[in-house]
């Protein structure tokens, strides 16, 4: 397939082909039940959630133009609140307008290209110097990502490999550099990864193994890149790897019937945004149904 250099807002797919017909549907994105454990997390754990400020947030969101990150605004602006919402092009976010002039008091649309350093330093600026963020940054969703999907591991080129690095992992990690020392300010405040169980090795290798190689490893990377923040610049902040499941956005309708929709997946993450702001779930890699995902 061909290879785009810019990512669509939420995710890309530079191919819409089917998958290779040894692979058949009902395995497409497999591992978003291969990968995660017989049972959720246990009670104990879901108990701490009673003990949280459900008080209003400052909430900062990548990719919010559709899909994922569009619910993702939609959903924190239901609970009050506040969302710094970045996409690349604010003009044609329709929705995402939409949304912002029901809620002017709080959603704040901005221009952020995540694979342009430049725009990545420009919205962070922004976010920094706005009134309603002064006292911090609650919580940081990097939702924003590429995918090439089906694209073989002997035919992908080191072109859309960069390509991939640079949306799903460089991005993520300069935001997220800019955006700590808000995050820093708050007491509970959370740094969420959007992830994939198709970055899963465990999963690959248990037979759900999918043709998405610069989409796979560069998730794996981007994975590593939030357990490097966990264990040596969190101070304070939680970590959190998300795995949304097979999700009926651009992205999961182009290779099958995806079971999950948008509002149900973000939902299930959003309980977690949540049971984690005592720090109970530092450092974990959850599914939106609250399942811990294997590496």
């Amino acid at each position: 397939g061909t290879h785009p250099r810019r990512p669509r807002e939420g995710f890309m797919i530079s191919s819409r082909r089917h998958l290779p017909r040894s692979l058949p549907s009902h395995l497409l994105f497999a591992s978003s039940l291969l990968l995660l454990s017989s049972s959720p997390l246990p009670v104990a754990s879901m108990a701490t959630s009673a003990k949280k400020s459900r008080g209003p947030e400052v909430w900062v969101v990548t990719g919010a133009s559709r899909g994922l990150g569009l619910e993702w605004v939609r959903q924190a602006t239901s609970r009050g609140h506040a969302v710094f919402a970045g996409c690349r092009t604010p003009a044609s976010a329709t929705d995402l307008q939409a949304l912002a002039t029901a809620n002017p008091s709080l959603v704040t649309v901005l221009p952020l290209d995540v694979a342009d350093e430049t725009s990545v330093a420009t919205f962070s600026d922004a976010v920094s110097g706005a009134e309603g963020a002064a006292g911090g940054v609650d919580v940081l969703v990097n939702n924003a990502g590429v995918a090439t999907i089906p694209e073989s591991v002997t035919t992908t080129t080191a072109d859309n490999m960069r390509h991939h690095f640079g949306v799903n992992v460089l991005g993520p990690m300069l935001l997220t550099q800019r955006m700590l020392p808000l995050l820093k300010q708050k007491s509970g405040a959370r740094a969420i990864m959007i992830s994939t169980g198709l970055s899963s090795n465990e999963a690959m290798l248990s037979g759900g193994a999918m043709e998405c190689c610069s989409y796979s490893v560069s998730k794996a990377a981007a994975n590593m890149l939030w357990t490097q923040f966990a264990t040596t610049a969190a101070e304070g902040v939680s970590f959190v790897t998300l795995h949304p499941g097979w999700v009926a956005t651009d992205m999961g309708l182009s290779v099958g019937p995806a079971p999950v929709q948008p509002a149900d997946s973000v939902a299930g993450m959003m309980r977690i945004v949540e049971e984690a702001k005592d720090g109970g779930l530092h450092g974990a890699f959850m599914a939106y149904d609250r399942r811990r995902v294997r590496y």
